[in-house]
């Protein structure tokens, strides 16, 4: 019988071992692509944005397609939510770059948007991008 116990005490420990999650220990730089104009959508790209930035990973936001309609400070009222997380992630230090072609495509200006979002250029994004070590996700 003690065998027995040893034996199910050591499975148990193995098996909570591997489904443990474990904290990965770097800082690599996190871009999220937001093309998204769903309010859902938006605040999930940007609250995964938001906790990734507050866990030590450097982050970008980058805007495209509808994704700009995020940042207009006066924008639509069911996407509060993520013009707050923008504001959120702006003050804790996140680049948050808009794309000058979406911009225009949607009949937006720079000065539309919320104070802290740059308009992006391709230096901008190249630097953001290809850093060494870059993660990149997609909403």
């Amino acid at each position: 019988m003690p065998f027995a116990i040893c034996l199910l005490v050591l499975v148990s420990c193995l098996t909570a071992a591997e489904t443990t999650p474990t904290r990965i220990e770097t800082t690599a730089p996190l871009v999220i692509n937001l093309t998204a104009g769903d309010p859902h959508r938006i605040v999930m790209a940007l609250s995964f944005g938001a906790n990734q930035l507050k866990r030590g990973h450097p982050t970008t936001i980058y805007l495209n397609d509808r994704g700009v309609q995020a940042a207009v400070a006066q924008g639509d009222a069911s996407l509060a939510n993520g013009r707050e997380l923008l504001v959120g992630l702006i003050r804790d230090g996140a680049s948050v770059l808009a794309c000058p072609m979406c911009t225009a495509h949607y009949g937006l200006s720079a000065e539309a948007y919320l104070p802290g979002v740059q308009m992006s250029s391709p230096e901008r994004i190249e630097a953001a991008l290809f850093a060494p070590g870059v993660r990149t996700l997609s909403w």
